[in-house]
């Protein structure tokens, strides 16, 4: 079974392979990488920060391996399809 990042996971198995599927994504994405975090934020409604692995901007690459939405300046995309 191939999955891919769109597919709307129905069953509790579903989303369990998606979860796996997902953390290895990002497995591979951090390697043996330290992982550093920045620019922390708080809201009533969310907290946010941006994790490194080396250089790798851990968001940027979920999102450009299609693992998690978001927007991207096109020079990060072209940065990290390079990696």
């Amino acid at each position: 079974m191939s999955l891919k990042p769109s597919k709307l996971a129905k069953t509790n198995m579903e989303r369990l392979q998606v979860r796996r599927a997902s953390t290895s994504a990002l497995r591979k994405l951090i390697g043996i990488q330290a992982i550093r975090c920045e620019g922390y934020t708080m809201t009533v409604i969310s907290a946010d920060c941006t994790c490194y692995a080396s250089k790798v901007n851990l968001k940027a690459g979920m999102v450009t391996l299609g693992w998690a939405v978001g927007s991207l300046k096109p020079a990060l995309i072209t940065e990290l399809m390079s990696l």
